[in-house]
């Protein structure tokens, strides 16, 4: 399971360091087309949900409900204050905060490697399971509530010069490379995307 996993991260990596576009693409589908749903086959399989029904219910549904609270609001409160330091406005960082919520893959991964090398339990790992997909589900409904496309604010997005390669923080190689770029914000994908 950590192996595709690991075998992912590999493909993704050369992908990004190979300049033929053709080819990169074939390695980011063989990659998320074979070993991420491999591994989440594997990370569904392995879970054992009678944990909750087992033993101590108030003490495993204590530990999980801990868990996901607990790092729901950490993920939040950590993409709202960052937001917030590089200079966005309140509704632009609750946005960044809700966005940076989600937590699947990598939690996944380290919950499922820590268990199998016996660092912990099977309560934890579903407790983990669990928040992956508390998360997953959240965090979507919660951006569909908050994003309210504010169309006098998207200017300041659109079109920004930079400099330095950096306005509020936000940084790109390709803009720090080539002074004076013209840097985009593609509203509801966040997705970065530098023109010359």
């Amino acid at each position: 399971m950590t192996l595709c996993y690991q075998t992912h991260f590999i493909l993704q990596s050369l992908s990004d360091s190979i300049r033929s576009a053709i080819f990169r693409d074939k390695i980011r589908t063989i990659s998320y087309s074979i070993f991420i749903p491999t591994f989440f086959v594997v990370v569904g399989a392995g879970t054992d949900v009678g944990v909750f029904f087992r033993g101590d219910v108030k003490e495993t549904g204590l530990i999980v409900a801990l868990v996901v609270i607990g790092s729901i609001v950490s993920k939040f409160a950590s993409g709202f204050v960052g937001a917030r330091i590089v200079g966005f406005n309140p509704t632009e960082a609750l946005l960044f905060g809700v966005s940076s919520i989600p937590q699947l893959s990598t939690t996944l991964a380290v919950a499922f490697s820590a268990f199998s090398f016996g660092f912990i339990d099977q309560t934890l790992v579903t407790a983990m399971v669990t928040l992956s997909v508390v998360t997953v589900l959240i965090s979507p409904t919660l951006l569909s509530i908050f994003w309210q496309p504010y169309p006098s604010n998207l200017h300041r997005f659109n079109t920004c010069r930079t400099q330095s390669g950096t306005r509020g923080g936000r940084q790109s190689q390709q803009a720090i490379d080539n002074p004076g770029t013209i840097l985009r914000i593609t509203p509801l994908r966040y997705r970065f995307t530098v023109q010359a």
